[in-house]
Order: structure tokens, then sequence, then C-alpha cells
């Protein structure tokens, strides 16, 4: 089977990580370099900066901060009280909550629409949860996000989401109630009884309405909720620019963010200026690969690039930079998914079905969360690995644990499915040829796992019995186990108000501007957490929301 398509900018491993250029500050546009004092405290020795912050030749060419435009380049310019640079989850909630103050809002956006992905919302305790009878456990959740980003994550941002999360959604929940829009809990991943449990935090947004969208994007479940409320937003006087793309900050004499400029369709600058805030929603740098390479590098050792269309190039983490905003400490977290694209996730590739690399050998509790099925696989030989199930896949699957993406359908879709994916063979060493590994240690492992999965003991890995099939019934298949590349999960230091921050020691707020959603950083560690599904889309929502809140009601 080959993969949709290859994401192409493959990395060297032995990358040099010597930190990038984070001393530039803009007055006026971007024309001064950092240790100016109005901009950040300082008692003009560098020794007060600390090793992120010293100022450091370009390595990458998108850290060099380009010219200012020139004020003769703008055509037109457009006065608001809030501008909001992105129309995904994070740019609309943020919107919506600024016109809500009453503040003159305008969103802005490089693409023809807005943008709608994915499915999931997590959020705590909301009326939805309580209804369904759901109490979830804020202390053990944070707990186990905690655990599942080694404490890199911000804790002060995990528990702003879970304190907040609940109050934002049933808000959103009464909001689009008039439509005939309710959500529905997506249904327990796990029993607490697993060895990776997930929680039943996430939401998932339903209804009838229909809204034009870009084939590229297509109709996610999420356009359900976002359509209708960029429907209420512009009705309350908020207007969209989209296919405008902004391209620099403007920071004031003072330090101060107070506009952006922008590049229309046609060519021309306009410049939205801010009374009050900028926020940027500009999501994730995926289809940069130079950032990718800089900060998140496992992203290259994906198959493919799920992120459509390909326009998250990291816009608002540049325009930060080249004022002086601070970025997380690297490598990024990176959204992996074992997905190929439009045609879904093969069978069994994240089931706990017995996987093996390209030399024959199991490597791991089959168990693993979907997100590390595929950290695991990418560090496997040739970056290959295959899950393998025999005749009686249809009996075994029922008796296999829950979880995200481990349910492998067995009706007449899901086996047409896995006869078009598979490879598929009447013997073990045919099936090696197949795969092109070593037949006799494929052999070997296959005798030991249906031993283990005989005897109900897994002495070599450790899996739970329900999770142990035996593999002795032809004709046997091999499924190749994918990684999708959804979307980096790094970005912009930001405090619990959503203020970026300055890239000096003291990490001070950069006045007049806001970031939510992937374009902030702080929430991950290097991996994608599996103990609650939605958490991305989640903190978007919640974030993006407060983050209009606070630059509504800055002063």
């Amino acid at each position: 089977m080959e993969l949709d398509k290859k994401f192409d900018h493959r990395l060297d491993r032995g990358l040099d990580r010597r930190d990038f250029l984070k001393g530039s500050v803009a007055i006026g546009g971007l024309t001064a370099l950092a240790g100016l004092a109005a901009c950040a405290p300082s008692d003009g020795n560098d020794a007060n900066l600390d090793g992120d912050a010293q100022l450091q030749a370009p390595e990458a060419s998108f850290e060099t901060p380009p010219e200012p435009i020139a004020d003769s380049a703008i055509t037109e310019t457009v006065e608001a009280d809030v501008v909001v640079v992105g129309s995904g989850d994070a740019g609309i909630m943020a919107a919506l909550a600024a016109v809500e103050t009453g503040a003159r809002v305008v969103m802005i956006d490089k693409h023809e629409f807005f943008m709608a992905h994915g499915l999931a919302n997590a959020c705590i305790n909301t009326k939805i949860h309580k209804e369904a009878g759901i109490t979830l456990d804020p202390q053990k959740i944070i707990s186990y996000l905690i655990e599942q980003s080694g404490n890199q994550a911000n804790q002060q941002l995990l528990w702003l989401w879970a304190n907040k999360s609940g109050e934002v959604y049933d808000h959103l929940l009464e909001l689009v109630s008039d439509k005939g829009i309710t959500a529905i809990p997506m249904g327990s991943s796990n029993p607490d009884d697993v060895m990776y449990p997930e929680f039943d935090a996430a939401l998932l947004f339903v209804g009838d309405t229909e809204y034009e969208m870009d084939e590229a994007i297509g109709h996610s479940p999420q356009t359900v909720l976002l359509g209708a409320i960029v429907d209420k937003i512009q009705s309350e006087g908020c207007t969209a620019y989209y296919q405008t793309t902004a391209e620099q900050l403007v920071r004031n004499p003072d330090g101060r963010v107070d506009a952006v400029i922008a590049r229309t369709a046609s060519g021309d600058y306009t410049k939205f200026t801010a009374a009050k805030a900028v926020v940027l929603a500009t999501g994730d740098y995926g289809n940069n690969p130079e950032m990718v390479e800089k900060w998140c590098p496992w992203a290259a050792l994906a198959d493919v690039n799920l992120y459509a269309p390909p326009i998250n190039t990291g816009d608002g983490h540049k325009m930060a930079l080249w004022i002086g905003a601070g970025m997380q400490l690297e490598p990024h977290c990176p959204a992996l998914h074992p997905n190929t694209g439009p045609s879904g996730d093969p069978p069994f590739s994240a089931s706990p079905v017995l996987r093996v690399n390209a030399l024959g050998e199991r490597y791991e509790n089959e168990e693993m969360p979907a997100p590390y099925v595929c950290t695991s696989r990418i560090r496997q030989p040739e970056n290959k690995a295959w899950a393998i199930v025999d005749a009686n896949y249809a009996e075994d699957a029922p008796r296999g644990s829950a979880g995200l993406l481990r349910t492998t359908a067995v009706d007449d879709a899901g086996r047409e499915l896995l006869e078009s994916v598979a490879l598929k063979a009447d013997s073990i060493p045919a099936l090696a040829s197949a795969m092109g590994v070593p037949a006799d240690t494929l052999e070997k492992t296959v005798a030991r796992y249906t031993e283990l999965a005989k005897a109900g003991r897994d002495e070599d890995f450790g899996k739970s019995p329900n999770n142990l099939w035996a593999i002795e019934q032809a004709p046997f298949y091999a499924i190749p186990v994918p990684v999708g590349f959804m979307n980096t999960l790094g970005g912009l230091r930001i405090n619990t108000n959503m203020q970026v921050l300055d890239n000096t020691e003291s990490a001070q707020p950069i006045p007049g501007l806001y970031a939510a959603g992937n374009v902030s950083g702080g929430l991950y560690g290097t991996v994608y957490p599996s103990a609650v599904s939605g958490i991305n889309k989640g903190w978007s929502v919640t974030g993006g929301y407060l983050a209009g809140q606070h630059a509504a009601n800055d002063n």
C-alpha cells in the first residue's frame, strides 16, 4: 500500500539546536533591535538576559525581520478596537468575546472562508456532561496531562482550561440553541482500570446547518458550531476580511502593538488599527518546512501532512518574533495520528493487535494510545511498522479494549477496507515476503505472540490478556501503520491573560498583543497527550474566548 503522498521535508536528526534570534523589537514597524529600554525592563547590561533571550545571529530565513512596510504602500486604513488575525476556532471565539463587550471588531484571514477542522471539543463538566451523568474530576485529568507532558506543560494554562472551559462551552451552547444546534458526548474511550485511561471530556456539535466551504477543507462537524458563531458576530457588527494576509505588526514608540498591516488579494496593503489590542489566532506552522525543521523535527518524519489547505505557515509566529516576542522552548509537540488522509485510518493500525517493525520484530505493548503508536513507529528501523491479524479478526476484535482509534469496524465496510489496504497471504513466510521483512524472524515473532496469547499472559511487554489474540488461522493480514501529521503544537509564550510575553528573562507582556490557539504555546510537552481527546480544540475555543475578553478590556 502506498500512502497518499509523502511529507517531503525529512530531516537530518543531527540538527544543530542552537537558540534562534530572540532579540528584535519593532518601533513604528520593525525597525529596532532588542535592548530598547521602552520595550523591556533592562539595566543596560545584557547579562540580565538568559540564554534564550541573548541576541543571536539569525539561523533561519524567517528569523530575519523584513523591512517595514512603508506608509506610502498602504492604500486603506481600517479602524477597530480589536483586530483578530485568523478565523479558526480561536479567532472566531476571540471575535465573539470582543463583540459581546461592545467593541468594534474586525477579523482577517488569508483564506477565503473561516476555517473549520476536526471533531472533538474537550471541556470540563458542561451542562451536556451533567445531563449525560458524566462527572469529570479536573484534578485527576490535569494530573494525567501534566504526567503525559513530562511536566513540560504550563500548569497555569492547563488549569485555566480546566476551570474555564465548562463555562465557555455552556455559553456557546446557549448562543447556538436557537439554531437547533446542540452537542453530544463522544463517549468513553477507556474504562478506569486500563493502563492508559482516556476521559469523557469530548463533545461533538450537531445540527442541520450547512455552510459553503472550500473543497480542500470539506465540511467538518466543527463547522456547525463555528458557522453559527460567525453568523452571530457578523450580525452584530464584526467585519470579516478574507483573502487578507497579515504580514507585519506595528508597535508604536511606547512599545504597544496598535496595528496590523495586511496584503489583500489584489496585492494592496491595508492597515488595521487596534485602539485596544490585536489578537493573534493564526494557527500552527506545519506548512512551513523551515519552521518544522527548526522547532518540530519529528513532524517531518510523518508519511503525510494532513492539514488542508496548506496555508498555515507560521505567519503569527513570525510577526510576533520580529517585534520581540518570546517562544516556548523547543522541540515543540507535533499532533501525530495514524491516518493517511481522506480514506481514513487503515483498519487495526492503532488497535491493540500485534505490531512488528521492518526487522519482523515485535517492539512494544500495542495498547499504546494512538498518538504514541505514531511516536514509536517513527523510531523503528526504516520508519516502518505493520499491524498483523489473522482470519479470526472479526471474532477477536470485539474482545479488545476500546479507545481512540482502537476499535475497528468488522462489518462489511470494514472488511472491504481491510481487503483494499492490507497485504494478504496464506502463510506467514509469504506474508513476510510481501512485507519485505525476514521470514524466519517474523515466523518466530508470530509463534511467540500466539504462545503468549494462548497462555493469557504477555511476559514480553505486559499487554492485557483481552488484547492478546492468537495468529494462526490463514489468511494472514499485514496493515501498514501510517503516521499522519496534523499540526504543530508550539508557539508564543503567553500568560493566563493570554498576553504574548517578550523574550526577556522577566517575560513581560507585550502591550496590546494577545495570542490563542496553535500560535500560542505552553499547553503540551513533546508528545500530544492521549488522556483527553479534543484537548487542542477545547483549548483553542476556551483560550480564544478568553483572549477576546481580555483584548476588548485592554486599556
